[in-house]
């Protein structure tokens, strides 16, 4: 669920896949955007994980993500709901 929101390119923002503190910052008019429109618009060509912190109340994820022309990678904090509370580019 959480690589559909990340790769949802336009597609409405489905608010039950997010947690409570990054809901927030959508409701104060910030908007969460997907990997698709962080660099340049261009479209992903694989996401792909690279490695996992399993912890009691949560879950880091580390995604590489690949484009024609370069590598990125994406922190992705999970709840133990499996709620995105985090995805920062690294």
């Amino acid at each position: 669920m959480a690589k559909a929101q990340l790769l949802r390119n336009g597609t409405a923002l489905d608010q039950g896949c997010f947690a409570e503190e990054l809901l927030k910052v959508v409701s104060q008019g910030n908007t969460v955007r997907n990997v698709i429109n962080l660099w340049a618009g261009k479209e992903p060509l694989v996401l792909e994980l690279v490695e996992q912190q399993p912890h009691s109340t949560h879950r880091l994820r580390r995604y590489r993500i690949r484009y024609a022309d370069r590598a990125e990678h994406l922190l992705v904090g999970a709840t133990s709901e499996n709620k995105i509370y985090l995805a920062w580019p690294l």
